[in-house]
């Protein structure tokens, strides 16, 4: 628990995306677990739903982070810019688009990556920095390439090019004949 008004510490971060942001106060913690019902309409009746599908996890997270840290509190002592760092952080992990790590007061989550930093200014933060972080889980599939299966039998069979060929003669009543129909009607 922090010492702030008795909210939950939230960690975010991953050594592979540089680190980790602690927030000093978690003002809000918004868990999103949904799925989607697939619906297929008929002519009589009601759409019929026969199949689910579980859409990722979610998370929204507000909180604040100071230049006074709750672990520095009893000494009173400053860390000049940590909020501002924390930030930047944050703005940075989003952009390599790496897995992070949540740890909140509810859950943990891995496998999560940065959608959305937002971090609203106002004149009550004072020397702190107000942030809104959006995570969202992913699935990191890896694809094989294997070998493809020699057929028990030989299908079709191998064709040769034929080249070009002459165009098609004419019908043996016109082959023979040279004069032409015109003439062959009008009796020249």
């Amino acid at each position: 628990m922090s010492l702030l008004s008795g909210h939950t510490l939230v960690s975010i971060g991953s050594f592979e995306a540089g680190g980790f942001v602690e927030l000093d106060c978690s003002l809000s913690e918004n868990h999103v677990f949904s799925a989607e019902v697939t619906e297929h309409p008929v002519e009589i009746g009601g759409d019929i739903s026969d199949n689910v599908k579980q859409n990722p996890d979610e998370v929204t997270i507000t909180g604040i982070v100071t230049n006074y840290p709750a672990q520095w509190l009893a000494s009173l002592s400053t860390i000049p810019g940590r909020a501002e760092t924390a930030l930047e952080q944050l703005r940075s992990m989003k952009a390599l688009g790496k897995l992070v790590d949540v740890v909140t007061g509810l859950r943990e989550y891995s496998s999560m990556i940065i959608s959305r930093v937002e971090a609203p200014r106002s004149a009550g933060v004072g020397d702190a920095v107000q942030v809104t972080v959006t995570l969202r889980n992913v699935q990191v599939v890896q694809s094989k390439t294997v070998a493809a299966p020699v057929p028990a039998q030989a299908r079709g069979t191998a064709t040769s090019a034929a080249g070009k060929k002459p165009p098609a003669a004419a019908d043996a009543a016109q082959s023979g004949s040279s004069t032409s129909t015109l003439a062959a009607w009008s009796g020249l």
